[in-house]
C-alpha cells in the first residue's frame, strides 16, 4: 500500500455541493457562467444566445448521461433521482437517525453506527438471549457421516491445492473493476491493472497460505454495509449486514470456492433438494420443481399443507465449531480444516459511513455475507437439514425451506407437517439455528373446491400455532392457494407500469437504441421472472401483460394508438408475452434434455423412443410423451406445456448443438409464427 500510495494516491476534491448532477460538467458551469454575465450586463442578445447554449448543453449532457446510465444498467432508482433533478441535493445517508436495543434510544449517529455494527458481531448471543429457546442439544453425527459414506470412497480427502499463475492471472483478470473497496484501500481496478506485474508475488503469498493452513489477518477486515429490509428502521433486526472485504481476500476465495465445488460435484455430494448457489440451479428451476409437484398432487385430487419457514439471521448465527466438525465428515483434510478455521477466526468488522466510523468489533459466528467462499460453507452446513424431516417433501434455496405433504386426507397431511416441522425444529435446536415464528408461515393448497370442503390445518411448533396464509412470497413469486397467480401478476403489472413511466420520461432524453436496451433491460426481466411458473394464467390476465408490452412499443417507436401491435413487434423484433413464455420454455427443456438443468427438472420428462418399443414417427422425431392430465390446473403445469410446446417446434431446431444455437433458431421461428 506504500508504493500503490506514492504513485496513485487518493486525492481529495472540494465541491460546492455534497452531490452534483452526474450530468453536469465544467462546458455547462461556464455557459451558466457567460448567461448570468450577460444578463446582469443587460445585454439581451448575448443573454439570449448563451441562455440557448446553456439549455442545448443541459439536454446533450442529460442525454449522454441517461444513455450511458441505461447502457451499464443502473438501478432505476438511481436514474428516477437524475430525472427528477435530485442530484442537487444530499444524498440519504443508509443509516437510521436513530435506533433503539433494549428499549433504549440511540440518537447519536456514532452510537447508531456503533451499537448497529455490536449487534452484528454478536447476533448469536443477542438471538439466544432474546428467544426462549431449550438449551442447544448435542448434534447427533451419525445421519451425516452414513450419508457421506454413501457418497465419498473412505480413501478420499479434499485438500486445497496450490493456486498456480495462470489461474491467478486468470480470476485477476474477470475481477468488476465497480465493485467497492475493501477497508486495506486497494482497489479492483488498480489489482487489475497490476495484475502481470504483481502476480508472481501474490502467487506466492497465496501458496504460503494455502500451505501453512493460514488465512492472513489483514484479510479479514471488513466494511459493512447495511442493507434495509423492511419495516422499522429503527430496529436492527430489520437490516441485512454485508460484508465489503479485501479484493486480494475474494480472489483467494474464488480459487477455493472453485476446488469446493469440483469435489462436491464430483461425488453428488450437495442434497438433491437444494437450489441454491449451485451452477445449472435457480430459482426458476427450484419454483418449477416445487409448483408441479403440487399440481400433480391437484390432479390426483390431494390436497397439500405447505409450511415457509424463516430462519431468523441464518447466515450471521453459523457455529464456526460445528462448521468445522461437520467439513471433517465431508473428509476435508487437516491441513484444509486448519485454514478454513483460521479463515473465520478474528474476523473483524465495523460500519463505515461518510466521515464516521464505528469502532471494530470481533465476529463470533457467521460466515460473511457478501463473499465468495461464504454461501458454499453455508450450503455444508444446511445440507444434514433434510436428513432430519421424515413423512414430508423438503425444497431448500440457501436457507429459504419449504416443506410440503398430500392427501387426500386433510388430517394425514397435518400429521405428516407436524411430524416434519418438529424434525426441522431439532435439527435447529441442534445446529443452533432460530425459527422465526412470526414469519414461518403455514397454506393449505388445491383447488377451490377442495379448500372449501378441508378443515384449517394446524401445525405446532412446541405450543405455538404456526399462522395460517391464503398466499406466500417465495423467492420472489407470490403463491395463492389455489395456484390462480392473479396476486402475482397484479405486482408484475404495476412494477412494469412504473418502469414504463420513467422510460416515457426518458424518451426526451434518449435515443431509439437507448430506449430498446432500457425496455431490455429493465422492463424484459420482470416479465420474464417465474413466467414459466406463474405465466399460463387467464385469457385476462395475459392480455393485461400484452397492453403493457403494446405501451412500451408505442413509446420506443413513436407510434399512434392506431399502429398494429403486430407491425411494431415485428419491427422491434419482440415476441409477444405468450410467444415469449414458449421461448422460455422451450429453452429449459432443452437445457433438460442436454444436461445443462438440474436432474429435477430433466426427470420431469420422457422421450417417447424411451416410453415406446413400437417404431413410431414420434419415436423417430424425439419428441416427449406428454403426461395425462385431469384437472386444467395439471394441464397448465410446466411439465405438461413444456412437452407439448417441444413438440411443435420443427425437428431441426430442437436437434440443434448448442443451447445459444437453438435460443437463435427457436425466436427465428416463433418471430415468423
Amino acid at each position: 500500500m506504500t508504493v500503490l500510495n506514492k504513485h496513485a494516491p487518493i486525492k481529495s476534491k472540494r465541491v460546492k455541493r455534497e452531490t452534483q448532477p452526474e450530468w453536469f460538467n465544467v462546458d455547462i458551469k461556464n455557459a451558466i457562467r457567460n448567461r448570468d454575465t450577460h444578463h446582469q450586463k443587460k445585454d439581451w442578445s448575448q443573454y439570449k444566445y448563451w441562455r440557448n447554449k446553456t439549455n442545448s448543453l443541459i439536454k446533450l449532457y442529460k442525454k449522454d448521461f441517461f444513455s450511458k446510465a441505461v447502457a451499464e444498467n443502473k438501478d432505476t432508482t438511481y436514474i428516477w433521482k437524475h430525472i427528477k433533478n435530485l442530484g442537487r441535493q444530499s444524498e440519504k445517508s443508509r443509516m437510521p437517525t436513530e435506533l433503539i436495543i433494549d428499549n433504549q434510544i440511540n440518537d447519536k449517529q456514532q452510537d447508531v453506527v456503533n451499537k448497529l455494527n455490536a449487534y452484528f458481531a454478536n447476533i448469536s448471543e443477542t438471538l439466544k438471549s432474546s428467544q426462549n429457546v431449550e438449551p442447544h442439544t448435542d448434534y447427533e453425527f451419525n445421519r451425516l457421516k452414513n450419508y457421506i459414506d454413501i457418497l465419498i470412497p473412505n480413501d478420499v480427502i479434499f485438500r486445497i491445492p496450490d493456486m498456480k499463475l495462470p489461474d491467478l492471472i486468470s480470476i485477476i483478470k474477470t475481477i468488476d473493476v465497480t465493485k467497492a473497496t475493501g477497508l486495506d484501500g486497494l482497489s479492483p481496478k488498480i489489482l487489475k491493472l497490476s495484475a502481470e506485474v504483481v502476480g508472481p508475488i501474490l502467487l506466492k503469498l497465496i501458496n504460503i497460505s494455502f500451505q501453512s493452513g493460514q488465512f492472513p489477518d489483514i484479510l479479514k477486515l471488513a466494511k459493512l454495509l447495511p442493507i434495509h429490509k423492511g419495516g422499522a428502521d429503527n430496529d436492527p433486526s430489520n437490516y441485512r449486514p454485508i460484508s465489503i472485504l479485501s479484493v486480494l481476500s475474494k480472489v483467494i476465495e474464488k480459487h477455493v470456492t472453485k476446488h469446493m465445488f469440483a469435489f462436491l460435484n464430483k461425488y453428488q455430494v450437495l442434497h438433491k433438494s437444494q437450489s441454491g448457489f449451485r451452477k445449472r440451479y435457480s430459482c426458476s428451476t427450484a419454483l418449477i420443481n416445487l409448483v408441479d409437484r403440487w399440481l400433480k398432487s391437484i390432479d390426483n385430487g390431494e390436497v397439500i399443507g405447505a409450511i415457509f419457514f424463516d430462519l431468523r439471521k441464518a447466515f450471521d448465527v453459523v457455529d464456526h465449531e460445528l462448521l468445522l466438525q461437520k467439513l471433517s465428515f465431508y473428509k476435508f483434510s487437516n491441513l484444509s480444516l486448519n485454514w478454513v478455521k483460521s479463515y473465520l477466526a478474528n474476523r473483524k468488522q465495523c460500519i463505515v459511513e461518510r466521515d464516521i466510523s464505528s469502532l471494530l468489533q470481533t465476529v463470533k459466528s457467521g460466515v460473511p455475507q457478501g463473499s465468495v467462499l461464504g454461501p458454499v460453507l453455508f450450503l455444508l452446513f444446511i445440507n444434514d437439514m433434510p436428513l432430519f424431516t421424515s413423512e414430508v417433501c423438503v425444497d431448500v434455496y440457501a436457507d429459504d425451506t419449504t416443506m410440503h405433504a398430500a392427501s387426500k386426507n386433510y388430517k394425514t397431511v397435518e400429521n405428516k407437517l407436524q411430524v416434519g416441522a418438529n424434525g426441522f425444529k431439532n435439527w435447529c435446536r441442534t445446529n443452533k439455528m432460530y425459527i422465526h415464528l412470526q414469519k414461518t408461515m403455514q397454506m393449505t393448497i388445491g383447488t377451490r373446491r377442495n379448500l372449501t370442503r378441508t378443515e384449517q390445518i394446524k401445525v405446532y411448533l412446541d405450543n405455538d400455532l404456526i399462522q395460517t396464509v391464503n398466499d406466500q412470497k417465495l423467492l420472489g413469486v407470490i403463491i395463492d392457494n389455489s395456484l390462480s397467480w392473479d396476486k402475482q401478476i397484479d405486482v408484475v403489472c404495476l412494477n412494469i407500469t412504473r418502469r414504463i413511466t420513467l422510460l416515457k420520461l426518458l424518451s426526451k432524453y434518449i435515443d431509439k437504441s437507448n430506449m430498446i436496451k432500457y425496455y431490455n433491460s429493465y422492463i424484459l426481466p420482470i416479465l420474464d421472472y417465474g413466467c414459466m411458473i406463474w405465466g399460463r394464467c387467464t385469457l385476462a390476465n395475459t392480455n393485461r401483460l400484452l397492453k403493457l408490452q403494446k405501451r412500451a412499443a408505442r413509446i420506443i417507436l413513436k407510434a399512434d394508438i392506431m399502429t398494429p401491435s403486430q407491425t411494431m413487434f415485428n419491427e422491434l423484433q419482440w415476441l409477444p408475452f405468450p410467444a415469449r413464455l414458449q421461448f422460455h420454455t422451450c429453452s429449459m427443456v432443452y437445457k433438460a434434455l442436454n444436461d445443462l438443468a438440474p436432474d429435477y427438472i430433466r426427470d420431469l420428462f420422457t422421450k417417447t423412443s424411451e416410453a415406446h418399443t413400437r417404431n413410431l414417427r414420434s419415436v423417430d422425431n424425439e419428441l416427449l410423451r406428454v403426461p395425462n392430465s385431469k384437472t386444467t390446473s395439471f394441464e397448465n403445469s410446466f411439465t405438461v406445456s413444456a412437452a407439448k410446446q417441444w413438440n411443435e417446434i420443427p425437428f431441426d431446431i430442437r436437434t440443434v448443438s448448442s443451447l445459444q444455437s437453438f435460443k437463435n433458431a427457436l425466436k427465428t421461428y416463433l418471430l415468423k409464427k
